[in-house]
């Protein structure tokens, strides 16, 4: 049996990566004025994008604040009917908040669809698209926006484990 093995020259394969990367690298050179002429405009927009929530935020800040701080609540609190943590923060939370906070109930949320009342879109702009139930969200007399978030909490409290679920509720009992 010949059993033949088959050498390949190391010039022959660093001249042939070298023509592909030689090759790619003319090819980006050329693609560069394209390249940073669409990012320019996407650059653009995403800078009036960030102005225009910027000042989106400014207006609820002041609607929330004219129509609500003016009775002494400044605190929105969203939640729901959630077996995970209804009942808690119906005898623990609301007790403690009532006089000072909005309370948004997300169980509800076909019934403000709607009429998108400002409490809703208050809670689409700083609440996110995740752990943004129960939530609240502070409006502090810096016209500053602070947000605690209690998901992870009630999620460990369901297993046991409420250290979480009390630092959370100090951290808002806080700005009382």
């Amino acid at each position: 049996m010949n059993y033949s093995i088959c050498y390949v020259d190391s010039n022959f394969m660093c001249n042939f990566v070298s023509k592909i990367v030689c090759k790619y690298n003319v090819i980006v050179l050329l693609l560069m004025p394209l390249i940073f002429l669409l990012l320019i405009p996407l650059l653009f927009i995403f800078i009036l994008y960030q102005i225009f929530q910027f000042f989106h935020g400014l207006l609820l800040q002041y609607e929330f604040r004219k129509k609500y701080c003016s009775k002494g609540k400044y605190i929105l609190f969203v939640y729901s009917e959630s077996p995970n943590w209804q009942e808690y923060i119906e005898t623990n939370i609301f007790p403690v908040l009532e006089e000072k906070t909005v309370f948004l109930n997300w169980s509800k949320r076909e019934e403000w669809r709607k009429r998108k009342p400002l409490e809703a879109k208050i809670l689409l702009h700083w609440g996110g698209d995740t752990a943004f139930n129960p939530m609240a969200i502070i409006f502090s007399q810096k016209w500053r926006i602070e947000t605690v978030r209690f998901y992870q909490a009630f999620k460990n409290y369901k297993h046991g484990k409420d250290k979480l679920l009390k630092k959370k509720e100090e951290e808002l009992y806080a700005y009382l």
